[in-house]
């Protein structure tokens, strides 16, 4: 077994150590941005900024600014959750300085997607017990403070290894998330393998179906009709095709994607808490039906585990008319590797027909789709989920001949 040993000055050199409450550098900093020198008054004091016990800092030779990713609170009496001390220092201090380091962090990134996945960590200790602290921002303009379970450590010696699990494990996570944060911030945007934040086209087709329907409301059956945008695709875009006020950018589409005619719709995956629009997301539709008569917009979100494998994560989404965004749209999901009969279903009845008010916007901007293009996308459509379903077929043929192969097997051992 070998030790590291280290001289006290060896150890100055390598932890940020402090002797006393240390302040937060994130809170220094906001506090001082307007002072300044004035010729007639006397220049402001300068202020410290709010202190606590320890602050999770990035150790720094001087140079540069130090980066903060969370702190901790902690008091040898316990006080219960009722104590002055406790609630001020624990729900007021803590957060507050919390906030402050996220907003350095989010300045390092420069504001852009990444802050869903940004946040803060700090510990609340209270005698034996202490509660874990995070902070995020889900949407632009929100902070959010998210209190763990109390993990309690028992005074007992007999019951002293259970409990100290949990907390043992609550610090590894905080290292990993910080671990996790300290990537995203000093790793490339574009090369981050953390950043999963994407936008870009849904590829696809328009129809329609009229149908006759029958209500209480009319004596005689009536003619209804059901628009469809049927995605069978999408493009990951590598620049926004609109700019900071939503506006949209044509040479930026046109760039990225050549079959203009095949674009149905916009979508942004994304890590946040709500699937909501933003006021940008209201703007690029805005604009985006300005330009393009038809459209949907989606917001998809996922909420990942421990576990690789990403079909087991959890997703949420919802679709939007991009002329519509308050009510959502009804959206159904066919998997055509396992019945291709549903694909009847959205084959349109009657020609489709642009109305006159969208014809010079698609002359302007875009192509209009032929009707030999339409029926070149559905056969493409159509064969692929032929081709899905067959070797959906041949998967399931195997399975069964291995299983038959077993069962004869097992049958021949038993004779023996």
């Amino acid at each position: 077994m070998t030790y590291n040993v280290f001289t006290r000055d060896e150890l100055k050199e390598i932890i940020d150590y402090k002797k006393k409450a240390t302040a937060c550098l994130g809170s220094k900093r906001r506090m001082n941005k307007n002072r300044h020198i004035s010729a007639i008054t006397p220049i402001p004091r300068f202020k410290y900024g709010y202190k606590c016990d320890l602050v999770f800092r990035q150790y720094d030779n001087g140079h540069n600014t130090s980066l903060e990713f969370g702190g901790r609170e902690a008091k040898l009496i316990i006080e219960g959750g009722f104590g002055s001390k406790f609630l001020q220092e624990g729900f007021l201090n803590l957060s507050f300085i919390q906030k402050d380091m996220l907003d350095v962090l989010l300045e390092k990134v420069g504001y852009d997607d990444l802050f869903f996945f940004l946040r803060t960590v700090g510990f609340i200790h209270s005698g034996l017990s202490c509660t874990m602290v995070e902070l995020d921002r889900p949407t632009s303009y929100i902070s959010r403070v998210s209190r763990g379970n109390k993990i309690k450590i028992s005074n007992s010696v007999l019951n002293f290894g259970s409990t100290v699990l949990p907390a043992t494990l609550s610090s590894w996570i905080c290292c990993e998330i910080i671990k996790e944060i300290l990537d995203i911030i000093l790793s490339d945007k574009e090369e981050n393998p953390n950043d999963t934040s994407w936008e870009g086209f849904f590829l696809g087709v328009l129809s329609f179906r009229k149908a006759l329907t029958c209500d209480d409301s009319h004596d005689h059956p009536f003619e209804t009709r059901e628009d469809y945008i049927i995605i069978h695709g999408y493009q990951i875009l590598t620049e926004k095709p609109y700019d900071d006020k939503g506006t949209m950018m044509k040479n930026l589409i046109k760039s990225q994607q050549e079959e203009i005619s095949s674009i149905v719709g916009y979508f942004k995956f994304k890590r946040q808490a709500d699937v909501t629009l933003s006021a940008r997301d209201r703007l690029w539709m805005k604009s985006y039906a300005n330009n393009v008569p038809h459209g949907c917009i989606a917001i998809i979100n996922s909420d990942p585990n421990l576990f690789d494998d990403k079909s087991t994560h959890t997703y949420k989404f919802a679709f939007w008319d991009m002329t519509d965004p308050v009510n959502t749209l009804p959206i159904q999901i066919i998997n055509m590797s396992d019945d291709t009969s549903s694909f009847k279903s959205f084959m349109s009845n009657a020609p489709y027909k642009l109305p006159l008010s969208s014809r010079y916007i698609l002359h302007t901007c875009f192509h209009i789709p032929s009707a030999e293009t339409m029926i070149e996308q559905y056969d493409a459509m159509y064969t692929q989920a032929m081709s899905s379903l067959k070797e959906a077929t041949n998967k399931v043929i195997d399975k069964e001949r291995e299983l038959q192969y077993l069962k004869d097997k097992l049958k021949s051992h038993k004779e023996r």
